[in-house]
């Protein structure tokens, strides 16, 4: 009975011991100036399943890679980059409370949850189809991530350690074109196009389905959605091997096709042309 009654006495010793050390790592924590800041995930991630998406026009898209940012989706295909906007709203305590006090006034039935969500979720969509392009186009990614991702489906299925990746090639996307991807030390995304020797910059054309106003803004793109501009900015154009030497450049907007008009250059020379999209963030 001693030995019982000892050891009783020591684990209630241990736990209270336990949960003051809790406290004082609490306060300290408390006491600290800790912040937490969200940052988007730069990262192109492989399609190993996780990702599917059926168009609003019915049309299901081949994803290659994706960017994952929750609310805001970039998927890659070998035809084109679709970015996917969904906004989620809350109803707040007081909203409901308005909302019932109205129905109360007017005799109509008071909300279930089933019928008046608490939760509901607005979505836009942009696609941006690489006109006449090679269909044969390969989807390159390099510079691997240390960390890796993990995903369940709807059906409860995990798909882990999916790997991520820091820049995105799409090779001979046109002839003697190569588009790459990165991401911008200021947010957003970075593409340049590499046009090779034997490559004509006249040849890329960008089509824009889902938005009705695209047009030029201080010599940048706004591609409109009903959450703000997707905007491509601060286009440069220059020799790639030597990028001090710009060469002029512009955006042309025809109807929902987006290009580049450059001044006179050296063709026997690969030059990059260069924009930085920022997209609307919640």
């Amino acid at each position: 009975m001693y030995n019982l009654d000892l050891k009783s006495t020591l684990l209630k010793t241990i736990n209270q011991l336990a949960f003051l050390v809790f406290l004082l790592v609490g306060k300290q924590v408390e006491a600290s100036d800790w912040k937490v800041e969200w940052k988007n995930t730069e990262a192109f991630i492989e399609n190993k399943g996780q990702f599917s998406y059926t168009r609003e026009n019915g049309d299901e898209i081949e994803i290659v890679y994706a960017v994952d940012n929750g609310q805001q989706m970039i998927y890659f295909t070998k035809q084109g980059v679709l970015y996917h906007f969904r906004k989620v709203n809350r109803k707040t305590r007081e909203d409901r409370e308005r909302e019932r006090a109205t129905m109360a006034k007017t005799q109509q039935p008071l909300p279930t949850h089933e019928k008046k969500p608490n939760i509901t979720a607005e979505t836009d969509e942009i696609f941006i189809a690489f006109t006449n392009s090679n269909n044969s186009v390969s989807l390159l990614a390099e510079n691997q991530r240390a960390d890796y991702f993990h995903y369940t489906t709807e059906i409860g299925k995990g798909i882990n350690n999916v790997r991520g990746y820091e820049k995105l090639i799409y090779k001979n996307l046109y002839p003697n074109i190569d588009l790459e991807y990165t991401f911008h030390a200021k947010g957003g995304l970075k593409y340049a196009f590499i046009v090779h020797t034997g490559g004509d910059a006249n040849d890329i054309k960008l089509q824009y389905f889902g938005s009705e106003d695209i047009k030029i803004v201080d010599k940048n793109i706004h591609i409109a959605t009903r959450f703000g501009n997707i905007e491509d900015r601060n286009l440069v154009a220059f020799y790639g091997k030597n990028p001090t030497q710009k060469i002029d450049s512009r955006f042309i907007v025809n109807d929902n096709t987006v290009s580049f008009e450059l001044a006179s250059y050296n063709k026997n020379e690969p030059i990059v042309i260069d924009p930085w999209v920022v997209t609307p963030l919640f």
